[in-house]
């Protein structure tokens, strides 16, 4: 049996609306190490042109990876500091498993699992973000093998 392995879908990150203040972006495709800077540099293009509240559309997003969440945590973290915000919309069930066992989704979406819940953010202990991202690496190490092993059948 020849197993091939396909090439993944480059991530891309687009402009979907904008009113001045709130921009929508979508992403679709495959985020890791080697593109995260895509989907961070339009982030922060969207705080740079003005806007104040960034959504992520991530429901055509297919694969992240631990350096994309530590990214996002980041900047999610930056936009707060500066009295912005960013959020993710509409994650599928591999994004939100992601988020939820790296202990990030209530942050990133702005609100508790299963929609219930305010928006309100979280209240953030010094030193939590690097144990939220030592965690993100050790459960997307195990999440990337599983999905390159099943790419292989």
């Amino acid at each position: 049996m020849d197993v091939t392995a396909r090439p993944s879908p480059e991530g891309a990150v687009t402009l979907a609306a904008s009113d001045g203040r709130h921009a929508l972006l979508s992403a679709r495709g495959d985020f890791d190490r080697d593109n995260r800077n895509t989907l961070i540099a339009t982030v922060e293009s969207a705080f740079v042109d003005g806007h104040t509240d960034v959504a992520l559309d991530v429901a055509r997003v297919t694969f992240i990876d631990a350096s994309v969440v530590n990214a996002l945590v980041n900047c999610e973290e930056d936009a707060r500091v500066q009295g912005r915000t960013l959020s993710l919309l509409n994650c599928n069930p591999l994004i939100e498993r992601i988020l939820v066992a790296t202990g990030t989704f209530t942050a990133l979406c702005g609100r508790r699992r299963g929609g219930e819940g305010s928006r309100r953010r979280p209240v953030r202990s010094p030193g939590r973000s690097e144990a939220v991202i030592a965690r993100a690496y050790e459960v997307l190490a195990v999440s990337r093998r599983v999905a390159h092993d099943t790419r292989n059948f």
